[in-house]
């Protein structure tokens, strides 16, 4: 139940019973006494939100339940908000809870890699980046931007996870990695996220020279059905623009298809069978220059999408982090990306 709040003279506000002040300013915000506000009310905060439950809070912390409760208590007066509801035993964020634990969790990380960073450079350690990795730039970019990265710095430990990019953002909000290279995720996905754009790719279907359909002098979408397609799985981005190629072009079903994230099976059935790959034109860059792979429709105006890295808003990157985007920054310019 929330506490009973009285007025007091020149706008100010108090719960009662508490001795706390919090000044209402016009337009209904409130100024708070940031002093008031301790690093264990945001741990707190966090891992009841984190737990969906107080005596799970309480375990992770170390704590009482009452201790818990009380903590939750003391932020609610300080805010004069509700940031959690209870019921039957489990905690629910409220709507004005979700903005706060969102900040309230950036600050934390902001904190621990501000230790973080001040101990390596204090004795000596290891700095590391732990990065995600989508299949469409691990082939041909990724190469590029190490390169360029020992180049301009000289990382300790750089760790390369691979997945699906709704995965990778899912590490990425809860601070498992760093950031995400790769292809600019679905508006849905991308929220609360920061995106740096590095270039723009497009999906086209590849063959290898000599393929039949090289000799047909007026091909188009329909003449793929006699052949093994070799495409992205459902439920990604590159998925909906082949669809939409397939759709354009006249093609009312889907081929007989191998779907794959991988960019290295594909790409081997490509060169050494008749299977008509839909591929990110980065990751065949060096094939199509050699000619060992050939556009199947040359003119075909393919959607772009953009690719760079994502990271999250409000939390500083590490050093090592940020000779990172500045290499890939290089290596996008420097392939013409």
């Amino acid at each position: 139940m929330r506490r009973r709040v009285a007025e007091r003279p020149g706008g100010s506000r108090a719960v009662a019973g508490s001795g706390t002040r919090v000044r209402r300013m016009k337009g209904g915000s409130v100024s708070l006494d940031l002093r008031r506000l301790k690093l264990r009310h945001l741990l707190t905060v966090v891992e009841v939100a984190r737990a969906g439950s107080l005596t799970r809070a309480a375990s992770a912390l170390h704590v009482t339940v009452p201790a818990v409760s009380k903590t939750l208590r003391e932020v609610r007066t300080l805010l004069d908000m509700e940031l959690f509801e209870l019921r039957h035993g489990a905690t629910s964020l409220t709507p004005q809870g979700e903005v706060f634990v969102a900040h309230a969790r950036a600050s934390l990380e902001a904190v621990q890699r501000g230790v973080a960073e001040a101990q390596e450079r204090e004795g000596g350690r290891t700095r590391s980046i732990r990065v995600a990795v989508m299949p469409n730039v691990a082939l041909n970019f990724l190469p590029a931007v190490l390169l360029e990265l020992a180049r301009i710095d000289d990382i300790d430990r750089i760790e390369v996870v691979g997945g699906s990019n709704p995965t990778a953002l899912q590490m990425l909000r809860h601070g498992e990695i760093d950031g995400v290279l790769g292809r600019l995720a679905s508006p849905a996905d991308m929220l609360g996220l920061h995106f740096l754009h590095l270039y723009v790719d497009a999906v086209s279907p590849v063959v290898r020279r000599g393929h039949p359909l090289l000799r047909m002098r007026a091909r188009g979408m329909p003449d793929l059905l006699p052949y093994t397609v070799l495409m992205p799985p459902a439920g990604t981005i590159a998925r909906d623009e082949v669809e939409h190629l397939l759709q354009a072009g006249g093609l009312d079903r889907l081929p007989r298809r191998i779907e794959s994230m991988s960019v290295e099976l594909p790409r081997r059935l490509a060169l050494t069978t008749d299977a008509v790959w839909f591929s990110q034109l980065e990751s065949v860059a060096p094939d199509l220059a050699a000619g060992r792979l050939q556009l199947l429709f040359p003119a075909l105006d393919a959607p772009r999408s953009p690719v760079g890295i994502t990271t999250r808003p409000g939390i500083s990157l590490s050093d090592a982090m940020r000779s990172f985007v500045a290499a890939a920054q290089v290596a996008a310019k420097t392939q013409g990306a």
